[in-house]
């Protein structure tokens, strides 16, 4: 299961360059929410044991929704 969302890239600089999405990837029972730039560079990522963790987590960060998440393929 893969879910991703954009972020305001003018707002959330990390490493030197800007966060412009997010991606959720579940792997064997955990969820992982990838930080992404506008050039597909990993910017960092977290941990969590839920996908209701990793979306919280997206909202205090980022002030991403969990209405603003899309599903899409793997």
């Amino acid at each position: 299961m893969k879910f991703t969302s954009a972020v305001n890239p003018q707002t959330h600089p990390v490493m030197g360059d800007n966060v412009s999405s997010l991606e959720i990837v579940s792997e064997d029972g955990a969820y992982y929410l990838f930080r992404i730039s506008a050039k597909g560079r990993l910017l960092g990522d977290t941990w969590h044991q839920s996908i209701e963790e990793a979306m919280r987590q997206a909202t205090n960060e980022f002030s991403v929704n969990p209405g603003d998440w899309m599903q899409v393929d793997d």
